[in-house]
């Protein structure tokens, strides 16, 4: 062959640096593919590499399960788009769309063996006899006789209407038979005159109270009728301050004047009123019954020993179980 005869002639005029580049260029395309590919796949791994850190979820924010959101609540079905579901974040339904009013969990009524507990740890009226000359210690209790007693006879005690040149005591429950309500309010109202009530309604809790007082000679009581003998008991009398200035307008709506031996006291005896005596105790002893099943007293309206004494133990500012107005009579 000629080359073979030009490579091994002596004659010839022969240089080897050709040869030498053509091996080494053989040799370094040998080299750099494989170095080519290296590069290549090491910046392809850090591309996807920064790609899929893009994606993921910071380690302080957990990640929800399917079934719960972030917070522990169920979470929404993704919307689906002609059978696939949306590529879009699932909205969390909110609790108040689902359940637009969550109603109040009613807190249950004591037993009647849990509010004897809770009454033996109360102050009884008993207890607060001798702690002042006010009948307001026994208010909250007057309150539920109150109450009670226009259950059974709904409307019996209507409230007096605010007016602005009346006033009345700390222990004043403003409320009069209807008539009596409104008589009084007639007399009372567009006088340039004030006045001031020491007494209106006034139930067994309060009349028991002065009776007792006034046995014992204490807080200066100088008359008081035994508990359901009193006018203020069936809403019909009022105790004023200075019942001399009144007398006159108190008459012409048909009120009377007790005279000097109980000189503040005034009774309403127009032709509608009405002689409820009797229904305050009956009050009572239906809220003492309720409360104290396994000792019940007589529902009767009267005064006795059994009443007097389920009162002393009654607790001063209520019982446990309140005025019902849905029991039976």
């Amino acid at each position: 062959m000629v080359g073979t005869e030009a490579h091994c002639g002596a004659d010839v005029n022969f240089s080897p640096y050709p040869f030498l580049v053509r091996m080494v260029a053989s040799m370094l395309r040998g080299l750099i593919a494989p170095v080519a590919a290296l590069v290549g796949a090491s910046a392809l791994l850090g591309y996807l590499a920064s790609c899929s850190a893009d994606k993921q979820v910071p380690p302080e924010a957990p990640v929800a399960s399917k079934s719960q959101s972030a917070d522990g609540e169920p979470e929404a079905e993704s919307p689906e788009v002609d059978g696939e579901k949306d590529e879009k974040a699932p909205k969390v339904a909110k609790l108040e769309k689902i359940v637009p009013n969550i109603p109040t969990p009613e807190v249950p009524k004591p037993t009647p063996e849990q509010a004897n507990e809770i009454d033996r740890q109360k102050k009884s009226v008993e207890d607060v006899l001798d702690s002042g000359c006010s009948t307001a210690v026994v208010m909250g209790l007057s309150e539920q006789i109150v109450a009670e007693a226009n259950c059974m006879d709904p409307g019996a005690y209507a409230k007096l209407p605010e007016l602005p040149n009346l006033t009345l005591s700390k222990a004043v429950f403003p409320y009069m038979q209807e008539p009596a309500r409104d008589a009084f309010a007639k007399a009372v109202e567009g006088s340039k005159r004030k006045m001031k009530i020491n007494s209106m309604l006034r139930t067994v809790a309060q009349q028991y109270l002065l009776y007792d007082w006034y046995k014992r000679k204490r807080c200066g009581i100088k008359l008081a009728a035994k508990p359901g003998a009193s006018n203020h008991q069936s809403g019909l009398a009022i105790d004023i301050s200075e019942p001399g200035s009144w007398k006159k307008q108190l008459r012409r709506q048909g009120f009377r004047w007790m005279g000097k031996k109980d000189p503040w006291h005034f009774d309403y005896r127009g032709d509608e009123a009405k002689d409820r005596r009797g229904l305050d105790l009956k009050a009572f002893q239906r809220l003492w019954n309720r409360n104290h099943p396994d000792e019940p007293v007589g529902t009767d309206g009267d005064w006795g020993p059994d009443t007097e004494e389920a009162l002393r133990r009654a607790p001063a500012d209520g019982f446990a179980l309140g005025p019902q107005c849905e029991e039976k009579l």
